[in-house]
């Protein structure tokens, strides 16, 4: 009976998934974000997604507090977590949940986010990442301001705005059809996409600004910063899912104990213990 409950559950959740997933649903939200318009107030909401990363949350909602003007929207979308992630944030006054019922995976929920957005722009930013100073946002947005760039973000290794920490205007997001789904070859551009969001930079070239990394605590992109702008801690959130280590060597990555850097950083840059994660969530609780 428990490998029939398993077999019936996995099978729902597959289903949910695809639905969640699909190219209706999106076609559904890019028609409805079309047909009510787009703000030009010049308001923002920052992104994050998350997936039983409950510690990385915390540390990146507290910084988002701590270097965002007050006015500044925040968003997680969570995976399906099972790690007390969804409790803290029906709890959360100051970031508003959507709550999938099960992992669409980190793309996906990202085109979601952006989808149903209200405000002019909308930056992505990962849950192992946070920003470092006051003028974060300023930095991001204002070549998108100012028309130079459609797109601005930070660079971590190819010539592309990385989604760690990454800036559109949403009416450019939904109108130009973006999504930021892995695609490994892309026919119209004939040529190679990565990663996650690559492929906006590629169709945004040349009106892409790009922040050149400052400094890593820890060896290849493990722990990487921008002055000014963010940290990202790379391949640490990994490390938490099944068989993360595996696919971490598969991409030739350099492994140091991304947990003790994320910690490294952690008081280094906010001057808290990231082990401490549990006080962070307190202070964001109402």
């Amino acid at each position: 009976m428990d490998q029939l409950r398993e077999r019936v559950e996995a099978s729902a959740r597959y289903r949910l998934k695809k639905s969640f997933r699909s190219p209706l649903l999106l076609e559904a939200l890019t028609a409805r974000a079309l047909r009510t318009g787009f703000s030009t107030a010049g308001d923002v909401t920052v992104v994050v997604t998350n997936w039983n990363t409950l510690p990385y949350l915390a540390v990146c909602l507290h910084a988002i507090r701590r270097f965002s003007p007050p006015d500044t929207s925040v968003v997680v979308v969570d995976n399906g977590s099972r790690d007390g992630s969804r409790s803290f944030l029906r709890r959360q006054r100051y970031a508003a949940a959507r709550l999938l019922p099960v992992n669409i995976d980190h793309g996906p929920a990202m085109d979601l986010a952006f989808l149903v957005a209200e405000t002019e722009y909308v930056v992505a930013l990962d849950v192992d990442a946070f920003p470092l100073a006051p003028t974060w946002l300023d930095t991001l947005l204002a070549p998108i301001r100012s028309g130079d760039a459609t797109v601005s973000g930070v660079r971590v290794w190819r010539s592309y705005a990385h989604p760690c920490a990454m800036a559109m205007r949403r009416e450019r997001f939904v109108s130009r059809g973006h999504t930021f789904r892995a695609r490994y070859r892309d026919e119209d551009l004939g040529m190679s996409a990565w990663g996650c969001g690559e492929l906006i930079s590629l169709r945004e070239h040349p009106r892409v600004a790009l922040v050149e990394p400052s400094g890593s605590l820890g060896p290849g992109n493990v722990g990487k910063w921008w002055a000014g702008i963010a940290y990202h801690n790379h391949y640490a959130t990994r490390l938490r899912m099944p068989g993360g280590e595996s696919v971490i060597r598969r991409e030739g990555a350099s492994i140091d104990d991304p947990g003790q850097v994320w910690r490294v950083a952690v008081r280094r840059f906010l001057d808290r213990d990231a082990d401490d994660w549990e006080s962070l969530l307190d202070e964001l609780a109402p």
